[in-house]
């Protein structure tokens, strides 16, 4: 019989134990989900002339004006059948109908809603309170983001505690002679365990660097954002939020005091703050994505359609020109 051993001391005993532990191999718990960004990658390339020019056929009606959509296209039945059903891996793609003009509605609200913030934003640093409008800047650069995704054909919906990213420009109808009498809509869905705001930062990122588009605003913006980290957009608003003695100015208990953000004289002046991810910068991002998306809107409007969207549309200007100075109508990225 061999020698028998001595017995561990409570701490050696636990040390054994952790390394024993480690040396398990672990078992994954989510193996059934790939990585997020290959989900992102099956976003397809679009183009923003086909798109636009495709939405002529799919005008909702918005009264009274400037109004919230009465649903959500999860709402619609074709729709609400399908989102459970698609896979873990890979797409659902179908060929159904009529969700298109709910998405455009949603657009348009929420671009509305991105203005309103750009204004509190403006104001904020009017009056001196620079910190909270730098998060008011980030708040409405979100709603702008998820205003230029509907532009592009993309929203999002739930089933159950997963997110389901819905294309309803699926590039596949291309095949059609006319994107504006092709009967048959194809959709592509596509489940996500979690889509938080880093996500979305990514499928922005995705839909400008894949766009084929001749706007000098839609490359400049993805020239000036595509090196950014996608965590890196939040970062400022989240040393508010979140660190307990976070604040970016020295205005929490006085107005009006010297800003730390100052209006861009050029687009040279944008791209370089959104470049290097400044708290400027957070301003600027937010004033270039509300202007890409008001661009979108600006299309049909030159078409006759949608007039009474346009004044809504419309009211970011003033505050817009409080934030920048140059003429952005003949917007130059050489400038």
């Amino acid at each position: 019989m061999g020698a028998k051993k001595p017995a561990l001391s409570p701490a050696k005993q636990r040390e054994a134990e952790q390394q024993a532990a480690k040396a398990m191999p672990i078992k994954s718990t989510g193996s059934d989900w790939p990585e997020w960004e290959s989900k992102i990658e099956r976003i397809s390339s679009r183009s923003q002339s086909d798109i636009l020019r495709g939405w002529v056929a799919h005008i909702p009606e918005i009264f009274p004006p400037g109004s919230p959509p009465q649903e959500s296209i999860g709402s619609i039945s074709t729709i609400e059948a399908l989102l459970f059903k698609v896979p873990k891996k890979g797409d659902l793609t179908q060929p159904i109908s009529g969700a298109r003009p709910a998405v455009l509605r949603e657009a348009f609200y929420l671009l509305h809603k991105a203005i309103h913030v750009q204004i509190s934003c403006s104001r904020g640093i009017t009056e001196g309170k620079q910190t909270w409008a730098v998060v008011d800047a980030y708040q409405s650069s979100l709603f702008a983001l998820a205003s230029i995704m509907g532009f592009l054909g993309l929203t999002t919906e739930r089933d159950g505690n997963n997110f389901i990213l819905v294309d309803v420009w699926e590039p596949g109808e291309k095949k059609s002679t006319s994107l504006t009498k092709s009967s048959v809509e194809t959709y592509k869905f596509i489940r996500f365990k979690s889509l938080d705001h880093f996500h979305k930062w990514a499928i922005l990122k995705r839909l400008l660097r894949t766009l084929k588009s001749r706007s000098p605003l839609a490359e400049f913006l993805s020239n000036a954002i595509n090196d950014l980290d996608i965590k890196s957009f939040a970062l400022h608003r989240n040393t508010v939020h979140y660190q307990s003695t976070g604040w970016l100015a020295d205005d929490l208990l006085k107005d009006n005091l010297p800003g730390i953000i100052s209006a861009a004289k050029t687009p040279q002046d944008l791209y370089n703050e959104i470049f290097k991810g400044t708290i400027t910068g957070t301003v600027f991002l937010m004033c270039c994505l509300v202007e890409l998306a008001s661009e979108f809107a600006n299309y049909f409007f030159t078409l006759g359609i949608l007039k009474d969207e346009e004044p809504f549309v419309g009211r970011r200007i003033a505050s817009r020109n409080v934030l920048t100075s140059f003429d952005w109508k003949y917007f130059d990225p050489g400038q």
